[in-house]
């Protein structure tokens, strides 16, 4: 929880269903990150993976697309948040 927390510090945002991604707090149906999307740097297109255990959903591991988010916060100053995917999980 700690890494999840510090992530938030860092400047990424939650990759479940918050209330800023459509849900509600006693009612979180919001949208959880998708598995896969695509991101664009420089004109070049990059595939980004976030698993089911990323620290941003489950508080569990450092993925590599949470070390890109970090690193584009400092970059830009501006907060990076995962694309919105589906309502539900097993098909996010």
């Amino acid at each position: 929880m700690a890494a999840h927390e510090f992530g938030h510090v860092l400047g990424i945002g939650d990759a479940y269903n918050a209330w800023y991604r459509g849900g509600t707090f006693l009612n979180q149906d919001g949208y959880y990150a998708p598995k896969d999307s695509v991101v664009y740097y420089n004109d070049e297109r990059y595939e980004v993976w976030t698993p089911d255990d990323d620290m941003m959903i489950t508080n569990q591991n450092v993925s590599a697309n949470d070390i890109r988010m970090v690193l584009d916060a400092w970059r830009t100053g501006k907060p990076q948040f995962f694309e919105w995917g589906s309502r539900d999980w097993d098909s996010r």
